[in-house]
């Protein structure tokens, strides 16, 4: 598991546990780069994962907030779209069947 993937799943984490609740304000990217002690751009890309996830909602100048909690969106008919911090584009689609 790399750096990136290591915060999402810790915020992820804390978020299913209820240790953050709705709308509470989590660490800036500076707070996060000292706590986790990796690169901006590795918080920025796990935040960024996280919103397209729907855990997390940003509000610019704000901060990141936990945005209600996932369990009770219904986000498996829609494709997850987001950017990395380097440009790059991924698609996440889910479906119910398995693909073999």
């Amino acid at each position: 598991m790399n750096k990136v993937e290591q915060v999402t799943s810790y915020i992820e984490n804390e978020i299913k546990s209820e240790r953050f609740t709705n709308n509470q304000k989590i660490m800036s990217i500076r707070e996060a780069c000292d706590f986790f002690n990796v690169s901006k751009n590795t918080i920025v890309e796990a935040y960024d994962r996280l919103v397209a996830l729907g855990y997390l909602k940003s509000k610019p100048g704000s901060g990141y907030f936990v945005n209600n909690h996932p369990k009770k969106h219904d986000s498996s008919k829609k494709p997850l779209i987001y950017f990395t911090s380097s440009g790059c584009c991924v698609i996440i689609i889910r479906t119910t069947k398995s693909i073999s």
